[in-house]
């Protein structure tokens, strides 16, 4: 919200502009993301299962080492 007062000219309606920014960001958002999507199931149609299977495997050794780095850390 700080974001949206810097585009809005002094005595303008505030709600218009602001649903109209908001509305952008969602868009901005819907089509990055289905874009992501896209062109990471793209990239896993590609792979070899078994190549799948190796990064998934390394990935849950990266989650579950981040896991135990957050349980043993001192507060």
């Amino acid at each position: 919200m700080a974001l949206f007062s810097q585009f809005l000219t002094r005595g303008a309606p505030v709600l218009p502009y602001a649903l109209a920014m908001a509305a952008a960001i969602v868009l901005l958002d819907v089509l990055w993301y289905s874009a992501l999507a896209f062109a990471v199931e793209r990239a896993r149609s590609l792979l070899k299962p078994h190549v799948q299977r190796d990064i998934e495997r390394i990935t849950g050794c990266v989650m579950l080492g981040l896991g135990v780095r957050l349980a043993t850390e001192a507060r």
